[in-house]
């Protein structure tokens, strides 16, 4: 027979759910899923912008940069597909919208999905022929604006209910001065600065913005109907809602309390919205009730425009899984609906038990405890199996655990067994303030600093920095040896040096550099940033041990023989024939700088550069050996005599002098062993590095990796076991020895598994946070490659950003 046509609006967890149980049966479904945005999630795509996107729609997410979910894992998954085992009970949102794309993979969904298509009209169309309806669904795609009618004999609405912000009338409010904002358009506390913030509401969001917010703001007052019972940060306090506003920002409580404030947030919720539905399809919204629904998913009037997941305070996922095979096995001919008049009389007789419970009208669709007995009875209306008792179980612990300790419950972790059964592995408890010594106030140890501090409740920084200054290897010294302390000069730079990456891929990625500077900018330039860096967060290198190779007869060399450590300006060199033993970044730079002073310049290094290099500039071979007269003998068989200075540009050896040998920490071949994804000492976790790895765009990842850290420490995330963590550095090792490189090239990214830009990945989805631009990695990819050929004029291209994804050569 021929196959029903479906419709499905959005392709957010209740539209994904939709197409996974119709496409189970293809023999009895055509299924087309429309969704607006470009990729699948829903309110789970995190957008930082707020109000309309680039092509003039509005921003449905309203989710915000720290949120984790507030029930745990094990009661929000889809039934047939948990959440990966290894992952924190309470999970940030980047996790829950790769579990989305994992599932749409998983159930081969994502061809069924029609990207940038906005559903415009939908309204039902009538013949004598058929008791049933036809629906005429208008698509507008995005880009081209062209609008077309389809037809179909089944729709499902999947659109979501957090995208039109419910705002109460409070007297005053539009003569308020300060900053006025709904939790849909919150994204980070930072903006609160020492502010005095008035929160209204504290439900879900209310409650955990709550709580970013304490961290900056100087004062926050939560108003809301009744008290909370948790302790609460030092600077909160609770009010009764606000009952008006005044132009000279005072806010007045219904208790009688008046306060002063900045900034007024409204955590109030959201308002249901189905702008596309024409009059005609019986749908209708009051006080936040739809109303011709029954079971809040079959349309009474047409039965074939369906609903999932309007209900609220529920386990989203499950109870999504049994509306939508509920809906799937009417349309199929499975089950079948009572008539309208015993469909109104249920949706009558639900109301009223409603209205009964002291429950106002626009809560018709707020569940909480009566969610078992409405998933009970759907489960048994579709012919499907129960949920399991865990989801209650669970779903009350967890509100317990919300309700008395509210700054703490997301840290606990749950475990569920094969056959239903749930443990608590850990609960976490109100702790001090945990001390963190951070040592060195260079780049990585200023990111380090940045986001620790960024959560004053949980660490208490210390940071230790040798210098009398900021900046680490940025800090110029015309200085060699030692200072006057006697203690060694760190600084490898020297006088003429520029970046060897642009700056649109060199900056922490909450900060970037001032635009007008140039792509390729001065060491001045970058401690400038620095500094600049630690005023705006408040917070006012491992390259100091020279690797020197062993070659026969160096020390008889009679000439000049340096580290590029202690180079600073290619001067000294004038009239001299130099040798340049290494082509790394410091040996290129160095080579261009000394060839301009010098008579001949040797470059000596494995493999042979392909880019024009100055007229007084040969390569040759790695030395072999050194003699008394001056005379250096080549790989490749040249001899050059009457050398006078050999510089070695060979890097530097990784040095952790001030580690006792209990930490578990080992160098070898200047590889750094225990270390689990370079950053944390896989013994003693609470030891971690940053900024080990070379070969990479430093100051980004120092950010990922320091918010990995924060995480950790913070329990946000868990660390796998020791016994995983060394098996994991085994494995990674193992596979760059099969790839010819040695060991140590241990911490090498570039030329390894897609270079730092999938290691930059798993950093960020380890710590929960936003990856890194694909820019990035394409930027760096262009620049490595500019180089290669062009190592004499790369340094004069200048970049533009123009998206996350895209970048632009400027003149």
């Amino acid at each position: 027979m021929k196959r029903l046509r479906v419709c499905v609006i959005g392709a957010g967890a209740a539209g994904l759910v939709a197409a996974r149980h119709l496409t189970s049966q293809l023999n009895v479904f055509d299924v087309s899923v429309f969704e607006q945005a470009s990729c699948i999630g829903g309110t789970w795509v995190y957008n930082e912008n707020t109000g309309t996107d680039d092509r003039g729609l509005p921003i449905h997410s309203s989710i915000y940069r720290n949120l984790r979910t507030n029930l745990p894992k094990e009661v929000m998954a889809f039934p047939d597909f948990p959440f990966p085992q290894e992952w924190p009970s309470f999970m940030t949102h980047q996790q829950v919208l790769r579990y989305l794309e994992d599932y749409a993979t998983n159930f081969e969904l994502w061809k069924y999905i029609h990207f940038n298509s906005v559903v415009r009209s939908v309204r039902p169309l009538v013949t004598n022929r058929s008791p049933d309806a036809m629906w005429e669904v208008i698509v507008s795609d995005v880009d081209t604006k062209e609008s077309k009618a389809l037809h179909f004999e089944a729709v499902i609405v999947c659109n979501g209910h957090y995208f039109v912000p419910y705002e109460p009338v409070i007297p005053g409010l539009i003569s308020f001065p300060g900053m006025v904002m709904h939790s849909h358009n919150y994204r980070h506390p930072e903006v609160f600065q020492g502010k005095r913030v008035v929160i209204l509401g504290a439900a879900a969001s209310g409650q955990d913005i709550c709580l970013e917010v304490a961290k900056f703001a100087d004062k926050v007052y939560l108003s809301h109907k009744n008290i909370l019972s948790s302790e609460l940060p030092l600077n909160v306090e609770q009010h009764y809602p606000m009952s008006s506003v005044s132009s000279d920002c005072i806010v007045q409580f219904d208790g009688g309390q008046q306060r002063k404030m900045d900034v007024i947030l409204l955590c109030t919720g959201y308002c249901f919205s189905f702008p596309f539905l024409d009059d005609e399809c019986g749908i209708y919204v009051t006080n936040n009730r739809i109303t011709q629904l029954y079971k809040h998913i079959f349309n009474i009037k047409y039965p074939t425009l369906s609903f999932i997941g309007l209900n609220l305070r529920v386990c989203p996922f499950p109870q999504f899984s049994l509306q939508a095979q509920y809906v799937v096995a009417v349309l199929s001919g499975q089950k079948h609906l009572p008539s309208k008049e015993e469909m109104k009389a249920d949706e009558e007789r639900e109301f009223q038990k409603i209205l009964c419970n002291g429950l106002q009208e626009k809560h018709a669709h707020l569940l909480g405890t009566r969610q078992w007995d409405y998933n009970n009875t759907v489960a048994q209306l579709a012919g499907v199996d129960k949920l399991g008792s865990h989801y209650e179980s669970i779903y009350r612990h967890t509100h317990n655990r919300r309700t008395n300790n509210l700054m703490d419950y997301k840290n606990d972790e749950l475990k569920l067994n094969a056959n239903g059964k749930w443990t608590i592995v850990k609960i976490c408890i109100s702790m001090k303030q945990l001390r963190v010594c951070v040592i060195g106030a260079g780049p990585s140890g200023l990111a380090a600093a940045r986001h620790l501090t960024n959560e004053p409740d949980t660490f208490d920084v210390s940071v230790f920095e040798r210098g009398h200054c900021i900046g680490g290897l940025w800090v110029y010294n015309e200085e060699t040896g030692t200072d006057k302390n006697g203690l060694p000069v760190h600084s490898s730079l020297y006088r003429n040096l520029r970046t060897n990456l642009p700056k649109e891929v060199m900056a922490f990625p909450d900060f970037p550099f001032p635009s007008e500077w140039p792509s390729y900018i001065s060491h001045q330039k970058v401690l400038e940033y620095l500094e600049d860096y630690a005023s705006q967060f408040k917070l006012q290198k491992h390259n100091s041990a020279p690797r020197m190779p062993v070659i026969p007869g160096l020390e008889s060399f009679p000439g000049l023989v340096m580290h590029s450590h202690e180079y600073r300006y290619p001067e000294l060199f004038q009239g001299m024939r130099v040798v340049i033993l290494g082509a790394g970044n410091s040996g290129l730079d160095i080579c261009l700088h000394v060839a301009k002073c010098a008579e001949k310049v040797y470059l000596s290094h494995r493999s042979l550069l392909q880019s024009n290099l100055p007229k007084n500039v040969e390569q040759r071979r790695c030395i072999i050996s050194v003699s008394s007269d001056g005379t250096v003998l080549f790989g490749d068989g040249e001899e050059e005599k009457a050398v006078d200075a050999i510089i070695f540009c060979t890097g530097y050896n990784v040095s952790l002098p001030f580690l006792d040998d209990a930490c578990g920490i080992r160098i070898r071949s200047n590889r750094v062993t225990h270390l689990y994804k370079h950053v944390f000492n896989t013994k003693h976790p609470t030891l971690s590095f940053i900024g080990l790895s070379s070969k990479f765009c430093v100051f980004p990842h120092f950010g990922l990796q320091a918010q990995y850290i924060a995480a950790v420490l913070s329990q946000r995330k868990q660390l796998p076991s020791e016994e995983e963590m060394n098996a994991d550095e085994e494995r990674d090792f193992q596979e760059r020895l099969s790839l010819g490189m040695k060991e140590h090239h241990a911490h090498w990214l570039l030329d390894y598994k897609g270079g730092n830009w999938c290691y930059g990945k798993t950093i960020a989805r380890l710590a929960g946070v936003n990856a890194l631009s694909p820019y990035y990695n394409d930027l760096c990819s262009h620049v490595i490659n500019r180089r290669q050929h062009f190592v004499m004029e790369y340094k004069n291209e200048e970049f533009q950003i123009t998206s996350d994804e895209m970048w632009t050569t400027v003149q």
